[in-house]
């Protein structure tokens, strides 16, 4: 993957594999120990069924580690049930 700055992905559209939207990157977590990037905040489309994310209030934690692409859209693979 590209190196690219944090800053860039606020605001950027997250969409899964199959073209659906998720929402949108509101912040980022990261484990401080480490460095690593763990969890994507996002802002969740209105008509997605968020039941299967981690919740952060308002917000829903996409795993780092399913992010696929970095380009002008975050692409995820989602884990399904």
């Amino acid at each position: 993957m590209k190196k690219v700055f944090t800053q860039k992905l606020i605001d950027m559209k997250v969409i899964d594999v199959e073209g659906s939207e998720i929402g949108r990157v509101k912040n980022i977590i990261a484990d401080v120990k480490t460095g690593a990037l763990t969890d994507l905040v996002v802002e969740p489309e209105v008509k997605l069924d968020t039941s299967s994310f981690k919740r952060d209030g308002e917000f829903i934690l996409v795993p780092f580690e399913h992010v696929r692409a970095v380009g002008d859209i975050i692409t995820v693979e989602l884990k399904k049930k």
